[in-house]
């Protein structure tokens, strides 16, 4: 009679329960961590919520007898509502939740070591960070801080950009990025070798939904390492960077932004065909040419990359002075190569997600500077025709550089100069040339008297080449303020116009957001002076 009593007395507490699972549409298995949540659809009153197990399956128990929604939620799958009617005198209810995944792909992923050669056995990596950035939605998918496994899984939604980043001691930081249905690409990698089944293998009929798997090899890291960057091409006899040539090196960008404790060397090389004094001069200047790009283009410090030329200095095959080889083993000599010159230990990582606001704010400004939208009046900074999100964006920036930076250093004096054909502020006795390089003659020229109230005063120094550039570069198009000056064997390109240092520092903290490198100088006489 006891017994019967307790029974009763429990029943009449929680006298209904669910207990129910959750699967893949097709029975591809039973899902985990679904958000499954109950509410009376006569009340509208919530009745809870909780989590599928390793098992798919969950639980939950009812007030009584009424009409009940189960809603199921999970990311990449279709949220399910199920309607479940319990009467009275019913204890328990079994709801199978059935979920279809979005139109997307699967992609597993296994760390290991880069093999030495072809058919080496090789390591698995455990303990490594693994973060996947959004680049569409603007948001951070997955972060996992020293994950004991060496495999994981990302999943993809179509209509997406997705990068991922992945980040161990003792190796090169590794960056992937995925397309999908992006940019023409039905599923488009970068960063990634062998794919295995082949994309096109593994998919379904409509292209829809796919599962991937990839082993993803890390370069271990170490003082001396040599790197080969590959296509960095150059015209004959040239240094100038080529649009190839731009896309690899933006890579080597990435690279040295993921590893910022690393500091290299860029080398360049080339085959023994020609003179070996010329050779050497050669790539001296193609692998200055390239540094300087890494730093105007990519904001890299010049503490952390330096430049040498080899020449002819250091042949990888048999293809030496005076030996007969084809173009195809002549061009194995020609390359660059990083080689790594400093390890630091790196203690604080900055997260992925920084680092592509950081990104997205450098395009954002390179956008506004296109159209010229930025425009300095007095301590004021004035962003027209972006959207007011980007305003809001551009000037909390704006507002954290400001409360981050230092009081600026005093210059002397100032700097000015305009493009024309040749430099406006040479040694007073050059003459402009009557043709500009690469162009066709000028069919006529004037020389322009330095008028030191006009030239003297405060400018912005944004890049730096061994070579001058063609009115048709784009950063003429980018500033029609653009001024190119040769000094010291290089050719300097400036912007703005100030008459105070105060001013022209403070447009200096905009700049500087899009050109990291760019520093205030102060004409005098046609001479800068930094």
């Amino acid at each position: 009679m006891c017994s019967l009593m307790l029974f009763s007395i429990a029943l009449s507490g929680q006298q209904y329960l669910i207990e129910g699972y959750t699967y893949e549409t097709g029975n591809r298995g039973f899902l985990n961590l679904v958000e499954v949540s109950v509410m009376d659809k006569i009340s509208n009153a919530k009745i809870g919520t909780t989590l599928s197990d390793e098992s798919g399956t969950f639980s939950m128990g009812l007030p009584g007898p009424s009409t009940y929604v189960i809603t199921a939620k999970k990311h990449t799958f279709e949220q399910v509502d199920i309607e479940l009617v319990v009467e009275e005198g019913s204890f328990k209810s079994f709801p199978k939740v059935e979920m279809q995944r979005l139109p997307g792909y699967r992609f597993e992923i296994t760390l290991a070591e880069k093999r030495q050669y072809q058919g080496a056995t090789t390591n698995a990596i455990k303990g490594a960070r693994i973060e996947v950035y959004n680049n569409t939605t603007k948001t951070p998918e997955l972060v996992l801080e020293d994950y004991e496994h060496p495999e994981f899984e990302v999943n993809l939604l179509q209509g997406n950009h997705y990068t991922i980043l992945v980040r161990k001691d003792g190796y090169l930081a590794k960056r992937l990025e995925a397309y999908v249905n992006v940019k023409g690409c039905i599923l488009c990698f970068e960063g990634i070798g062998e794919i295995v089944p082949g994309v096109s293998d593994n998919l379904t009929d409509d292209n829809s939904t796919g599962v991937l798997l990839a082993n993803v090899e890390m370069d271990s890291i170490f003082t001396g390492k040599t790197i080969e960057i590959n296509d960095i091409y150059y015209e004959l006899n040239k240094w100038n960077i080529t649009s190839k040539a731009e896309d690899e090196l933006i890579k080597v960008i990435n690279v040295l932004k993921d590893n910022p404790n690393v500091k290299i060397e860029l080398g360049s090389h080339t085959d023994a065909r020609g003179k070996t004094e010329y050779n050497m001069d050669l790539s001296e200047k193609r692998a200055k040419s390239a540094v300087a790009y890494l730093r105007n283009r990519g904001g890299i410090s010049e503490d952390r990359i330096v430049s040498r030329g080899y020449g002819e200095s250091i042949i990888k095959n048999h293809c030496t002075d005076g030996v007969d080889c084809t173009e195809a083993e002549h061009s194995i000599n020609r390359r660059t190569e990083l080689k790594i010159l400093n390890v630091a230990k790196q203690d604080v990582f900055k997260t992925l997600a920084v680092m592509k606001q950081e990104e997205f704010m450098d395009e954002l400004l390179l956008d506004i500077y296109s159209e010229g939208q930025i425009k300095v009046v007095g301590n004021d900074t004035i962003v027209s025709k972006a959207s007011d999100r980007d305003k809001e964006e551009v000037v909390k920036m704006l507002n954290e550089e400001e409360a981050n930076m230092e009081e600026p250093k005093k210059v002397e004096e100032p700097v000015k100069k305009q493009k024309e054909s040749v430099p406006l502020f040479g040694k007073k006795d050059e003459k402009p040339s009557m043709k500009e390089k690469g162009t066709e003659e000028l069919t006529e020229v004037v020389e322009i008297p330095i008028n030191n109230t006009v030239a003297n005063g405060y400018k912005i120094v944004i890049k730096e080449s061994l070579e001058s550039m063609s009115m048709d570069d784009e950063l003429y198009k980018r500033h029609q303020d653009l001024v190119e000056l040769k000094q010291d064997g290089m050719y300097h390109y400036l912007i703005g116009s100030f008459s105070s240092d105060k001013e022209c520092y403070q447009f200096h903290k905009t700049v500087k957001i899009m050109y990291p490198n760019a520093y205030v100088v102060l004409m005098k006489g046609g001479e800068m002076i930094k």
